[in-house]
């Protein structure tokens, strides 16, 4: 397998990244809608949008793929994201730029991570993670973020009340 770090979502086929797109993807992770932000201006380095799209080969079939984006800021990333940022600074710890693995502009939720159809998750999604944040150590980006991503097998509403419990956790801190 071979992972690629691309710069603009049309150096990967169209068809390629839609084949990915199963009953679970929304119309916002097809090629052209990515394509339509970037060519449009709306997705840029000017506007805080640098594209950082992962993909996944094994030889020429692309098996997995996530849009992602460097981002010196939280706006129109839907992370909500901003009082880690604020206590970041507070703390004195860098929290931008950061990796994010998401949609630009949208609040739709679902999948981010893409994988083709008999490709198995269990291997392809923790590469492509894998990939993010040996990218953000290369580059020192102190963040990565996937958003709006439920585990598989969990509906919304658990998987928001699984995350309070880990916040909740790490913010009273290591057991005695």
């Amino acid at each position: 397998m071979r992972l690629t770090i691309v710069d603009r979502i049309s150096a990967i086929p169209e068809a390629a990244w839609d084949a990915l797109c199963d009953e679970a993807a929304t119309p916002f992770l097809r090629w052209a809608w990515l394509e339509a932000l970037e060519h449009s201006g709306c997705v840029s380095a000017e506007t805080g949008w640098r594209p950082r799209h992962l993909a996944l080969w094994d030889g020429e079939r692309l098996v997995a793929a996530a849009p992602a984006y460097l981002k010196e800021d939280s706006d129109g990333d839907f992370s909500r994201d901003w009082g880690w940022a604020d206590a970041a600074a507070r703390a004195g710890i860098a929290y931008y730029p950061k990796l994010t693995l998401t949609v630009p502009f949208t609040p739709c939720t679902g999948r981010r991570i893409l994988t083709g159809k008999g490709v198995d998750r269990a291997v392809a999604v923790p590469a492509l993670v894998e990939a993010a944040i040996e990218l953000a150590r290369a580059a020192k980006i102190p963040v990565v973020g996937i958003t709006e991503t439920a585990p598989a097998g969990s509906s919304y509403q658990d998987w928001m009340l699984m995350e309070l419990d880990e916040t909740q956790r790490a913010l009273a801190g290591p057991s005695s």
